[in-house]
Formats: structure tokens, C-alpha cells, sequence
């Protein structure tokens, strides 16, 4: 039976965040700050005292940042995390600020979801299909509550998953933002209608300022 119910977690605040080279960076060296890994450390609190002794399996994305903040997770929960390289942020090649602006500017030519920046790379409508895919089976053969560590643009495309809603009909391709150690709930309601419980909340990382 499928699950009813996902915990999603933006990972905690990591050097990109800080310099604003995302692309920039090898993932090797874009681990968490001193600040990432304090909120890693709020966000295990958080959660095992919201679960309890709830039992739940943690899936987290391959890339140092989020991996790094499964492991105090899964520190704190007492239990091992899972990677996989589909819950990846989408896959564009590291470019200079005017490269990364040219490439905006041509953007606008094409469909927000089919425009491929350079050959090899995805669009977000390959991006899209790769997590749900992804997240449509974990949460058919998961037997606990899933904990998913991922990236914002992967959050925001597994709640657009959760709730149905086709690309086509966006605004933009991220529309659920949120917040670098942040928590966002998927659950259903009283009729089996799957909603959005929660986006983005940080109130973990509020009291431990």
C-alpha cells in the first residue's frame, strides 16, 4: 500500500548559499557551513521529537550537501539514509554568471519546461519525470513513514508530483519554495485527497537562535 504521508527537508545551508556559486562549485566542495550544520543538528531534533518512536525510512539525495545532512538526521533518528542520484537537483553544466544570463535570456524563446540549455543537459520536463518516477515507486515499496533530504527545485517538483498538478499549468517551473533546512509535509486528508500539509517550515531553526 502506498504511503499517505512524506516528510520532505531542503538540506541545511551550504557553501553555495553563502557565495552564490552554486553552479560553480564541485560537488566535493559544497559541504555544509558551521550555520548548515547547526541547522542540520535542529532540523534531527525537530523531527525526532515530532516522530517520536514513529518508525521511518530516510531517502536523501547523492550530492555532498544533502548527504550531509541525512547523516546528522539519521544520527539523531537512529536510523541509516538512503542515496540515490535520481533525487539530484536538476543537471545543468557549471557556467559563469554571463554565461548563466545569456542562457536566460535565450530561454525565453522556448517553452519554460522543454528548453535545453546545451546538448546533454536536462530540461526541467526530463528533470520532472526522473524524480516523480523516482518518488512514485519509493513511496509504493516503503513500509515507514519516507523522509526525503533533497534540494529546493527537487522539493518543489515532488510536491507539484504529490498534488497532480501538470507542468504545463505552472507559473514557473519552482513554484514551492522553500527555505535551506526547512521542513515541508505531504499528506492526504479525510477523503484520500492528497494535499500540501506543510511548506517550509523553519521553526526548528527559529528557536536556536
Amino acid at each position: 500500500m502506498a504511503q499517505s504521508r512524506i516528510i520532505l527537508v531542503r538540506h541545511a545551508q551550504s557553501l553555495h548559499h553563502v557565495d552564490q556559486l552554486a553552479p560553480g562549485h564541485p560537488d566535493e566542495a559544497n559541504g555544509l557551513t558551521d550555520i548548515g550544520r547547526q541547522q542540520a543538528c535542529a532540523l534531527a531534533r525537530r523531527l525526532k521529537a515530532d516522530l517520536g518512536d514513529d518508525a521511518c525510512l530516510l531517502f536523501t539525495s547523492n550530492l555532498r550537501r544533502s548527504l550531509e545532512t541525512a547523516q546528522i538526521i539519521a544520527q539523531g533518528l537512529g536510523v541509516e539514509p538512503t542515496a540515490s542520484a535520481e533525487l539530484r537537483e536538476v543537471w545543468n553544466r557549471p557556467v559563469s554568471a554571463a554565461a548563466r544570463a545569456a542562457r536566460d535570456a535565450a530561454a525565453q524563446e522556448f517553452s519554460l519546461f522543454d528548453w535545453r540549455p546545451c546538448e546533454g543537459e536536462e530540461t526541467w520536463r526530463q528533470f520532472h519525470a526522473r524524480v516523480s518516477e523516482y518518488v512514485d515507486d519509493l513511496i509504493v515499496r516503503a513500509d515507514r513513514l519516507p523522509i526525503i533530504v533533497t534540494h529546493g527545485g527537487t522539493l518543489s517538483t515532488i510536491v507539484t508530483w504529490w498534488l497532480g498538478l501538470p507542468l504545463d499549468v505552472l507559473p514557473e517551473r519552482d513554484p514551492f519554495r522553500s527555505s535551506p533546512g526547512s521542513l515541508t509535509v505531504l499528506s492526504t486528508n479525510r477523503f484520500g485527497h492528497r494535499v500540501l500539509a506543510c511548506l517550509n517550515d523553519t521553526a526548528h531553526l527559529l528557536r536556536q537562535r
